[in-house]
C-alpha cells in the first residue's frame, strides 16, 4: 500500500496530466491540510506543488508556495508531534529548504 502523500501527488498529477492544473492546484491545498506522519512527507507535497507551477511557468506561484511552506508554525496551523507543532518540523525540512533557495536563485 501506497504512503497517503504519495496517492495525493499522484492525484493532484493525474489532474495535471489531463489538462485540469485548477483541480491540481485544489488537491495539493488539500493535501497540506492532511495529517501527516512524517514532516518529510508533508515537504515533498509542498515541493511537488511548487515543481508542477514551475512546469507551467507560474514562477511566482511556485515561490509563493515555497514561503508558505516555511512559514513560523502560527501561520502553518497547530498540529502536533507531540508537545512541538508540526509544521516547525516542516521549518527544518532541508528539502523544503533547499528548494526553496533553488527557485529564489533561478529568478
Amino acid at each position: 500500500m501506497g504512503k497517503p502523500h504519495t496517492l495525493w501527488v499522484a492525484f493532484a498529477k493525474f489532474y495535471e496530466r489531463h489538462g485540469d492544473v485548477a483541480n491540481a492546484r485544489v488537491i495539493f491545498d488539500k493535501a497540506t491540510q492532511v495529517e501527516l506522519k512524517y514532516m518529510d512527507d508533508l515537504a515533498t507535497v509542498w515541493c511537488e506543488w511548487a515543481e508542477m507551477e514551475l512546469r507551467h511557468k507560474n514562477f511566482k506561484r511556485a515561490l509563493s508556495l515555497m514561503r508558505q511552506a516555511t512559514q513560523p508554525p502560527a501561520t502553518l496551523g497547530t498540529r502536533q508531534v507531540g508537545s512541538v507543532p508540526f509544521c516547525f518540523f516542516l521549518l527544518l525540512s532541508l528539502m523544503v529548504f533547499f528548494s526553496l533557495l533553488h527557485h529564489r536563485s533561478a529568478r
